[in-house]
């Protein structure tokens, strides 16, 4: 047997007033054999991905949602260690 299911991941860059300055986002489908996806339960996933941070953005929030369980969860990075000088 095999696990199927999807991921809709958004990127969203806030100031300091928390207006959006940028968002996109994009999708993960998943198809592991059993096996894989019992390894990966306990060992996680990474994930990477490369964005253009813009120069008054003073947060990341990262949210994902799993397009089978509807569950929902989010992080909100600080920017402001990485400002461009």
């Amino acid at each position: 047997g095999s696990w199927k299911g999807a991921l809709e991941l958004q990127y969203v860059q806030r100031d300091a007033k928390a207006s959006v300055l940028k968002s996109e986002s994009n999708s993960i489908d998943w198809n592991f054999e059993k096996k894989r996806y019992e390894v990966l339960l306990s060992s996680g996933i990474i994930l990477t991905r490369h964005l253009p941070i813009e120069a008054s953005a003073t947060e990341l929030k990262i949210l994902v949602r799993d397009d089978k369980s509807g569950a929902i969860g989010s992080v909100t990075i600080p920017l402001k260690n990485f400002a461009l000088e």
